[in-house]
């Protein structure tokens, strides 16, 4: 229910892509603040439970191959790019915050 509130939310304004990142990023901080203020076993449920579901790696894997097959490789490489440094920048950071 989270991930289709968000999706509700970011995508009335801006391009599927935007809420995918967003959703990735938002659950990427949640994982790294779970990890440095949860005991194991509530991290198991917030890490693998909400966070693993929250989350969408198929999803934007899917949208960066949806614009290879457009021909805009470009944007398929940066925003393969964005993804992956801008969930490890998101855990890193909520790992400091917390």
């Amino acid at each position: 229910m989270a991930r289709a509130g968000v999706d509700l939310v970011v995508a009335r304004r801006w391009e599927p892509w935007k809420a995918t990142l967003a959703v990735n990023l938002l659950g990427s901080f949640i994982l790294g603040v779970a990890s440095v203020t949860l005991t194991d076993g509530w991290l198991a449920v917030v890490g693998a439970g909400f966070c693993g579901a929250f989350t969408t790696f198929s999803s934007a894997c899917w949208q960066a191959a949806r614009e290879l097959g457009r021909q805009r490789a470009r944007f398929a490489v940066l925003y393969s790019a964005a993804t992956i440094a801008g969930c490890i920048g998101a855990a890193w950071l909520g790992t400091l915050l917390a």
